[in-house]
This record gives C-alpha cells, sequence and structure tokens, in this order.
C-alpha cells in the first residue's frame, strides 16, 4: 500500500536514494531544483536550485556528492550537490545536453551519457578526464561497481556498449538487443543487465544481457 504522497517541485522526472544518510534526491525539471527528502520522517525538507531542466540525478555513498545532469543546457551542465550542506558545491560544464548519469562509488567516477558519447567525471576534481564514443543515441547509462563494467544504451542503434572502467574505454563489440533500447539496470551479484526497448518491431520488450560473456541472452 502507499504509505505516503510527498509534495515535490513541478514534473518530477528522476529519483535517487543514498542508503547512507537515507535521503531522497527528486529531479524536478520544469522548476530547476532537486528536492530533498528525509527518508526518517517521509517528508520533504530542502529545495536546491540546479541547472536548467534537471532530468537525472546519481548519488554517491562514499563521498556524499549528488550529480544532476541539467538537460536542456547548450553548455552540458552538471551540478554537483553536497548531501551534507544540502548547497550546489561545484558545477561541471562539459558535452551538450547530459540526459542520463552513473556513479561508480569504488572508483569515484561519473559517466554521463550525452551527444553521442559517454563522458567521464573524475569525483575527486570534479572535472571531465575522458570522453568515451558509444553507438547512436546514447540515452541511459549504468554501472556495475564489483567488475568496474559500465553499460550505454544506444536507442538509435539497438545496441549496448560495453566500457571497461579501468581503461575508460569500449571493450569488444556493441551488444545488440531490441529496437529503441532507452533505460537499463545492473544487477551487481548476478553480473546480468536488464535493458527497455520501447522502439517498433523488437521494442515493447527486455533484453537481458550476461555481461559475463557481454553477449544478449535473452528477451522477454
Amino acid at each position: 500500500p502507499i504509505v505516503n504522497t510527498i509534495g515535490v517541485g513541478s514534473n518530477p522526472q528522476a529519483v535517487a536514494v543514498d542508503q547512507a544518510s537515507n535521503k531522497i534526491y527528486v529531479a524536478n525539471y520544469t522548476s530547476d531544483t532537486v528536492s530533498v527528502i528525509d527518508g526518517a520522517i517521509n517528508r520533504a525538507t530542502n529545495t536546491i536550485i540546479v541547472g536548467k531542466s534537471p532530468a537525472a540525478l546519481a548519488v554517491n555513498p562514499v563521498t556524499n556528492n549528488i550529480y544532476v545532469a541539467n538537460s536542456k543546457t547548450t553548455s552540458g551542465i552538471v551540478s554537483v550537490i553536497n548531501g551534507a550542506t544540502n548547497s550546489v558545491a561545484s558545477v561541471i560544464v562539459g558535452p551538450v545536453d547530459p540526459v542520463d548519469l552513473a556513479v561508480n562509488p569504488v572508483t569515484d567516477k561519473v559517466y554521463v551519457a550525452s551527444n553521442g558519447t559517454i563522458s567521464v567525471i573524475d569525483g575527486s576534481s570534479d572535472t571531465y578526464s575522458s570522453s568515451v564514443t558509444v553507438g547512436t543515441g546514447p540515452t541511459a547509462v549504468a554501472v556495475n561497481p564489483v567488475t568496474d563494467q559500465i553499460f550505454a544504451s544506444n536507442s538509435g542503434a539497438g545496441t549496448v556498449s560495453v566500457i571497461d572502467g579501468s581503461t575508460d574505454t569500449v571493450s569488444g563489440s556493441a551488444i545488440t538487443v531490441g529496437t529503441g533500447p532507452t533505460a537499463l539496470a545492473v544487477n551487481p551479484v548476478t553480473n546480468q543487465v536488464f535493458v527497455s526497448n520501447n522502439g517498433a518491431g523488437a521494442g515493447n520488450t527486455v533484453s537481458i544481457i550476461d555481461a559475463a560473456n557481454n553477449n544478449s541472452v535473452s528477451t522477454v
């Protein structure tokens, strides 16, 4: 059952949880803000102004930093929130139109999907350290911190690219999945990747990747 309904900003677009602090962060796309919810009381306790059109966010529970992709910015802004102070600690300028990001808390790197590339942020300095070219139209990125692999769904190519986090380069050939892959999630325990395909034809499916062998093992 629904235990509570919490008011946040306008057009909430994404949610991320910091299990260490029991805080929940909500990207409010139209308000250009991030709402902070205290999980102990299920109430919004802070509102933080970030860049324009925040569409995605990711938490590093080790450093207590929250990274926000501001998608409608020609300068490609990622806002970095200090979770201890609930304020923007820095603004990282990079590739145009960041649409998704994921954190590897083990290596303190942030992977940003935008404009045909996956860009890498060094979390220790909050600066871009490299850029990885993947397939057409990367719309989502996910990390397996156990294997240090990064997965990018290329919506325009119907593939998923695999990045080796130790070198931040593409590992092997892109994996063919369904049409229009737009979101993915990693299970680090089973080393599987789940990809949602919402395009025509082979869309309306979920592809399951065996990341140990980097091949698509099934579609459901």
